[in-house]
């Protein structure tokens, strides 16, 4: 599908950049097979942002319970995320909740809704691998999981953020084990 992308203006969502000649042509179909198979322009941007989260939660959630303990699980759920928005060809992808939907998120509210969706969907990814950390006594968390969870996911995004502004790859690793090493030695209270 097409790129939902684009520079945007200040009163117009960056979807709305995305002609549907452009989407058809992406999809392989005509505008009324498009409409027919998925709605308007807004229907197919939210149906993209639910898809893109609802993957991105399972690969998150399915890397944090992979590690033994929970820094170890942070730090792979970072360098993950870093391979994923360092990736793109020319331009780093970054992350479509924090590039892209929380510009779009300012203009209209479905949309906003949809990215409080995407940020609680990460938060609480984060804290019930926290929750498991507590519960399997690495380590003893006296902090509150969906706090750190939230702490956490604040992370994941801020290395979105860094890595479209152009930090060096090296800087994020070491910003990224730090960040899981403070999280992991806040949970332990």
């Amino acid at each position: 599908m097409a790129s939902f992308g684009g520079a945007g203006s200040n009163t117009t969502p960056n979807y709305a950049n995305t002609s549907l000649d452009a989407l058809c042509e992406a999809a392989g179909v005509n505008r009324p097979s498009l409409y027919a198979a998925l709605g308007d322009k807004q229907s197919i941007y939210l149906k993209s942002v639910e898809r893109y989260n609802a993957r991105a939660v399972a690969v998150l959630t399915a890397t944090l319970d992979a590690q033994p303990t929970l820094e170890a699980a942070l730090i792979s759920a970072y360098r993950m995320a870093l391979n994923f928005y360092g990736a793109g060809d020319n331009i780093p992808r970054g992350c479509l909740g924090v590039s892209v939907t929380s510009v779009d998120a300012a203009l209209d509210p479905e949309i906003a809704n949809a990215a409080r969706a995407m940020l609680d969907e990460t938060d609480k990814a984060f804290a019930a691998r926290i929750k498991r950390a507590k519960k399997d006594g690495d380590p003893d968390a006296k902090a509150s999981p969906p706090a750190l969870g939230r702490l956490a996911a604040s992370v994941l995004h801020s290395l979105a953020l860094r890595v479209r502004a152009g930090e060096s790859r090296d800087s994020l690793i070491r910003h990224s084990r730090d960040m899981a090493a403070a999280i992991a030695g806040m949970a332990k209270g």
